[in-house]
């Protein structure tokens, strides 16, 4: 049926390591930790042919455009003929991450590095430092996406991105 929402059942899994080790040479006072975590999901009865419902690219229009002699009721009645490229999914999705933090200065500055991967070619590193002045929080992070056009990460469209953010706790 045309219009409607393709539903399928999934199996999905999730294993996560943490590790809170002391690296002297990196920071002699705290910890370092570690995280990192393995999901994956599996498409049952999969078409074979899933994409997001987002487009990464839309070919221009090669026939001329209808003149004034056209009819504007026929313009109406036609269908537009762009057809947009999506992006692929596969029927059985792996993604990776990571996370590296620790703290300075009696917990003021917590920088902190992370990681994505997923396994369809998508890179996102996103390294960042937080400092803490209670009640204030100062953030900033850098998330760089390098993904060719295909599973999640690859439909972001906006590749560099950097965040300022100020937070007030009360």
């Amino acid at each position: 049926m045309q219009g409607s929402v393709l539903q399928r059942d999934t199996f999905n899994f999730a294993a996560g390591l943490d590790l809170n080790r002391f690296v002297r040479w990196l920071n002699p006072s705290q910890t370092i930790f570690i995280t990192t975590q393995f999901f994956y999901k599996h498409v049952f009865d999969s078409p074979g042919d899933l994409v997001l419902p987002v487009s990464f690219a839309s070919p221009p229009w090669t026939r001329p455009y209808p003149s004034s002699a056209t009819s504007a009721a026929a313009s109406a009645r036609r269908a537009c003929r762009l057809e947009p490229r999506l992006f692929h999914l596969d029927d059985d999705r792996f993604l990776h991450t990571l996370q590296v933090t620790t703290s300075y200065d009696g917990g003021r500055i917590v920088p902190s590095y992370g990681m994505f991967y997923d396994w369809q070619g998508a890179f996102v590193f996103q390294p960042g430092v937080a400092y803490v002045r209670d009640p204030f929080r100062f953030i900033t992070d850098y998330t760089r996406v390098e993904a060719a056009p295909t599973g999640q990460f690859g439909a972001v469209r906006d590749r560099d991105n950097v965040r300022f953010q100020v937070e007030y706790v009360f």
